[in-house]
């Protein structure tokens, strides 16, 4: 009696953890050897051509205000300096970073809102920013083809992070 109440004991435990996993999604996979993943993570990065996108759809320009600023408003029709960098955006690197493009001199660049655009929708995409505001523009590679002053890679979306230094 005590032989089948052990049996059964196991069979309840072993059901029960079964059970669990399943659940959970718990499962255990075996852990890579330290030396393993290195060797893979070199092999990545000497076969990666740039980043992949083929799992990203972005139709028009995304934009992220980090810091709101506490200055004037820039409307349309107006001069500001402005300090940017132009990345290739890269969903792999940290802040999305990839090889840096172009990036303004320290006192930053004179642009004419709505006059001559970076990209289609350049001036849009500044609208409601405050003076020492920083802004982030993911741009589609839709758009990204516009950009001529810079050497973009075809098909690239770039990643623009903006800061306004000053309304003129």
């Amino acid at each position: 009696m005590n032989k089948i109440l052990v049996v059964i004991a196991i069979l309840i435990i072993l059901i029960g953890s079964y059970m669990y996993r399943v659940a959970y999604h718990k499962t255990v996979e075996p852990e890579t050897p330290v030396q393993e993943q290195s060797t893979m993570e070199v092999e990545k990065t000497q076969s990666k051509q740039g980043p992949d996108y083929s799992r990203i759809k972005i139709e028009k320009v995304l934009k992220t205000d980090i810091e709101s600023g506490k200055g004037e408003v820039l409307l349309k029709q107006k001069q500001a300096l402005l300090d940017y960098q132009v990345y290739i955006y890269d969903p792999a690197r940290k802040g999305n970073r990839g090889k840096l493009i172009y990036k303004t001199n320290e006192q930053g660049e004179k642009v004419f809102l709505n006059k001559k655009e970076l990209f289609k929708g350049w001036s849009n995409s500044l609208k409601g920013l405050r003076e020492g505001g920083k802004r982030t523009l993911i741009v589609p590679n839709s758009l990204s083809k516009e950009i001529k002053n810079f050497k973009v890679p075809e098909e690239a979306i770039v990643q623009i992070e903006v800061t306004l230094n000053k309304i003129l």
